[in-house]
């Protein structure tokens, strides 16, 4: 199985190739699909939001199984 991961950080697809490999999941970035350049807005309340925001945004462009990720740093108001 093939499945994109939608992030342009060479760092975090390296780490995550690594980690599938042994489950026989091939990790494919953006640029192994030609996708074109993007530019989200990441404007989420937290990263699972952005996440979930960078995700859909790619798929409706690619129409291809994928998944994203965001670690972020979020400062929260009390």
């Amino acid at each position: 199985m093939k499945l994109i991961y939608g992030t342009t950080n060479k760092s975090k697809i390296r780490f995550m190739k690594k980690r599938i490999e042994p489950l026989g999941i091939e990790i494919l970035s953006l640029a192994d699909v030609d996708a074109p350049k993007f530019n989200i807005q990441e404007n989420g309340n937290n990263p699972l939001e952005n996440a979930k925001i960078k995700a859909l945004a790619y798929y409706d462009t690619l129409k291809m199984p994928l998944f994203s990720a965001d670690s972020g740093l979020y400062s929260q108001s009390v």
